[in-house]
């Protein structure tokens, strides 16, 4: 059905894609933008899968570019907007960067409960062995 090949590297080619236009168009401090929650998300998410003891949890990353593309280019599109002139578009303009950082703040939070969870469960583990 889908080329894992294609899950990781289409979304890195949108990335850059999106990248490039981003640099010529909103400038330098919009792509710098970009790439710092591109990165913050990779870290976050990467975190996060790590914490798991699934085996299924490798699967999670397949999909961490994709989602770093998405949290890169509102974090981008927060910075250009915030630029406007308007305080109605400077306002949305802060809320999708809010987003942004929502959407890594969720994935931190997720890892915090993985690890809440197994430890929960090594208890729970230990206390039927004794």
């Amino acid at each position: 059905m889908f080329d894992i090949p294609a899950l990781i590297v289409v979304p890195l080619a949108v990335f850059v894609i999106c990248l490039t236009i981003v640099a010529r168009t909103a400038g330098r401090r919009s792509a710098l933008g970009l790439i710092a929650l591109f990165l913050a998300t990779v870290a976050a998410g990467w975190w996060d899968i790590a914490q798991s003891r699934s085996s299924t949890a490798g699967i999670g990353f397949l999909f961490l570019p994709a989602m770093a593309t998405v949290v890169g280019l509102l974090g981008a599109a927060g910075v250009g907007l915030r630029r406007s002139r308007s305080r109605v578009i400077r306002l949305i303009g802060a809320t999708v960067s809010v987003a942004a950082a929502l959407l890594i703040a969720l994935e931190i939070a997720d890892g915090v409960n993985t690890i809440h969870r197994n430890r929960a469960r090594d208890r729970a583990a230990a206390t039927r062995r004794s």
